[in-house]
């Protein structure tokens, strides 16, 4: 395993609890995503878990969405957040 790399069975509890709209799990799944850790890196999809921990009022996750505004355009972060709304809307995984 990498190092940093985070087994993929613990990413997948986060998965679970973030789906059922737990904002501790959203945002360590952004951050998972964010640094690549057990997963491809991905800052969509990052950030759209880290914007429904924060809608929360999550500090954590409003701390890392400033290190994402400089990494995506201001289209992909609206697409992240309608897809993330969308998708937690269903409370279920795509």
């Amino acid at each position: 395993m990498a190092r940093g790399a985070i087994p993929l069975p613990r990413v997948r509890g986060f998965e679970l609890a973030a789906w059922q709209g737990n904002a501790a799990a959203q945002t360590s799944l952004g951050a998972i995503y964010l640094n690549g850790y057990g997963v491809e890196r991905d800052f969509e999809s990052a950030y759209g878990w880290l914007s429904a921990a924060a809608s929360t009022g999550n500090p954590r996750a409003l701390s890392y969405i400033g290190l994402l505004t400089d990494k995506l355009t201001p289209n992909q972060m609206r697409h992240a957040r309608s897809v993330m709304a969308q998708r937690l809307g269903q409370r279920s995984p795509p």
